[in-house]
Formats: C-alpha cells, structure tokens, sequence
C-alpha cells in the first residue's frame, strides 16, 4: 500500500466520521427543537435515535 492510498483512506474514514457527527448533532437540535414545540413528537425521536 502506497503513501498516497494511504493518505487517501485516512481522508474517507475522516470525512464519514465528521458527517457522522455532523448528523448526529443536526439530529439533536432538530429532536430539541421538536421537543419545544410539539413535546409528544420530542420524546419519541430521542428513542430512535438511540436505536441507530
């Protein structure tokens, strides 16, 4: 395995892992804000979210 292919997979696993946590926190905001407004729907998406 060459340097550059090395460099290069380092770059994928990064990039999935700062769009996985990236999600994860628009998740949240967005779980909290639906909680603010509308408390019954704010409950459930905290569940479904453990579960992934």
């Amino acid at each position: 395995m060459t340097k550059e292919e090395i460099n290069d997979m380092t770059r994928v696993a990064v990039g999935d892992r700062i769009r996985a946590a990236a999600k994860a926190v628009l998740e949240q905001v967005i779980e909290e804000e639906l909680a603010d407004h509308h408390p019954q729907v704010g409950t459930r998406g905290a569940a479904s979210r453990e579960n992934r």
